[in-house]
Formats: C-alpha cells, sequence, structure tokens
C-alpha cells in the first residue's frame, strides 16, 4: 500500500492511496482529525450499521499479527461519519476530508483532451502538441516510449524577422499589419504580476504562412514561425 503524509491542523496523517476508494485512513487516525477517542469512531460503527456500509464507507483487513481484524474509513465513510461525531472540530474535519484530493491521476483520455483543446485554442503545430504530451507523460507517469520521437513539419520554419530580411520592415512594425490583414492574431495570458499580457499567433485561416509553436522564452505563449518557402506569398 502507499501512503501519503498529509496534514490537518497540527495533525499529520498517514493516507493510504486507494484505487477503489481514493484513500483510506485507519480508525486511529480518524478519531485523531475528529478529535474523539478510537472508541467513539468504533461505536459509530456499531450503532449505525444500517447506515455506514462496509465496502463502501469502511473496509475490513485480516491482522497480520493475528489480532482483531483492521478496519480502514474510505472518503465517504470519513465524510459521513462527520454528521455523527459531537466535537468542536468536527464540521471543519469533515470538509477537509471532503476535499482532500491524493496524488490523483487523470485518466489518459482526460489529459489528450486537454492537450487536444489548448492546440486548437493556440492553433499549435504538431511539434508543439508533441512538447505537451511529453511533459503530461512526465508529471503523470505514462510512458513516453508510446510517443513519436519527432513530428514532421511542412517546410523549413523561420521567424518573422528572418523572413523580413533584406525590407524596411521590422516584426515589431509588422505585426500590427499582419493583425489588420487577419494573419495574426493576439492571445492573452496573466503575467507573474497578475497582468494581462498578449502574445502573437497565427490565425487559422493563414495557417497556410506558417505555424504557431511554444515559445522558447515562456512555455505560456506561443510563438509564429512562417515557412521560408513562402516568402514571396507571405509578401
Amino acid at each position: 500500500m502507499n501512503t501519503t503524509i498529509v496534514k490537518f491542523e497540527d495533525l499529520e496523517l498517514s493516507v493510504i492511496e486507494d484505487k477503489n476508494h481514493e484513500w483510506l485512513l485507519d480508525t486511529a487516525l480518524v478519531a485523531k482529525g475528529y478529535d474523539v477517542t478510537p472508541e467513539a469512531i468504533r461505536s459509530q460503527k456499531s450503532r449505525r450499521s444500517d447506515e455506514l456500509i462496509e465496502n463502501k464507507h469502511f473496509i475490513t483487513v485480516a491482522n497480520c499479527n493475528g489480532g482483531e481484524p483492521i478496519t480502514f474509513w474510505t472518503k465517504r465513510g470519513v465524510v459521513r461519519l462527520g454528521f455523527y461525531v459531537r466535537s468542536k472540530i468536527a464540521k471543519k474535519f469533515r470538509d477537509w476530508a471532503e476535499d482532500l484530493i491524493v496524488n490523483q491521476k487523470p485518466a489518459t483520455n482526460d489529459v489528450i483532451v486537454f492537450v487536444e483543446g489548448a492546440a486548437r485554442i493556440l492553433n499549435m503545430n504538431d511539434n508543439s502538441k508533441l512538447q505537451m504530451l511529453q511533459k503530461a507523460a512526465d508529471i503523470y507517469g505514462f510512458d513516453r516510449a508510446l510517443l513519436p520521437a519527432y513530428t514532421q513539419s511542412n517546410g523549413v520554419l523561420v521567424p518573422l524577422s528572418k523572413l523580413l530580411e533584406g525590407t524596411a520592415f521590422s516584426a515589431r512594425k509588422a505585426n500590427p499589419i499582419l493583425e489588420s490583414k487577419g494573419v495574426l492574431e493576439k492571445k492573452w495570458r496573466a503575467s507573474s504580476r497578475g497582468v494581462q499580457v498578449y502574445f502573437w499567433n497565427i490565425s487559422d485561416k493563414y495557417r497556410c504562412l506558417g505555424e504557431n509553436q511554444v515559445s522558447p522564452n515562456n512555455p505560456k505563449e506561443t510563438q509564429p514561425l512562417y515557412y521560408e518557402c513562402k516568402k514571396n506569398d507571405f509578401y
């Protein structure tokens, strides 16, 4: 069993991760949380046997030392107990238990839906989608070997400054013009100070001119890159 130490007030509680019930707590720790004796918790279990149901609100595990079976309370069980236990801290501990999530790992489909949604909103290219999936794999423990090592681009990608070499335009001067023509769109994000700042994004209509890639300067932004072979079309 994998355990995680979590804090409630000044208490440190050893929570057992459980795929069927999210997490489990033994009777002694539940009693500590509710600031009552273990006997008070066992009494509630006995008196309310029609409301506290095995394999739903608690599970019973054989004692490897040969003593009485050990009761572990599920998340639902701990919350349900909070409606019966009488102590000054009962409501607070019940609310804490209801909100507690321990190392919750999203389903693979949920991660894919998230990446697809972000990629669609930001018109990301395939390489940026791959980077997001690789990052998600690292965070949530998925196997990176299931992903390709690289993606194929539709052409050589260069920044706007490279495309404008030999012209009278700088990227700073050209971006507002490109926005007025519908080539670029402004996207917004919150800065570290909570201020909304914008970044440029090639619109879906003009994806034929280039791709949006995750910015090397800030992973919360995209950076427009343009196909070198489309230079004449671009002008």
